[in-house]
């Protein structure tokens, strides 16, 4: 808001057609694509799918933190070669949080 306020002020955005120009600059796939993510993670959330790769990962590493570390970056970037980015996060980060080494 505080930047659409801005462009406008600035005069970047026509005032008779600034709403359709913001319109233009939404990328509405990517959000879709972004929001769909999101409802598979929560789904999968309830399996326990991501607790069961923290506890396999902690075990292939025998509790060493860099060992995980490096197990982690390079099941992300194995991942990533296959599916979007952003998705490779919204995905490894439920993973990432349920790892924790006391």
């Amino acid at each position: 808001m505080v930047v659409v306020t801005i462009a406008i002020a600035v005069g970047d955005f026509q005032t008779n057609n600034g709403f359709e120009q913001i319109l233009g600059y939404i990328d509405f796939n990517t959000i879709g694509l972004l929001l769909g993510m999101m409802v598979i993670v929560a789904i999968m959330s309830n399996t326990g799918i991501f607790q069961f790769v923290g506890i396999k990962a902690i075990k292939a590493s025998k509790g060493n933190l860099w060992k995980l570390m490096i197990l982690l970056c390079v099941f992300t970037a194995t991942i990533s070669m296959f599916i979007d980015n952003v998705t490779t996060v919204l995905l490894m980060v439920p993973v990432t949080i349920s790892v924790q080494i006391d």
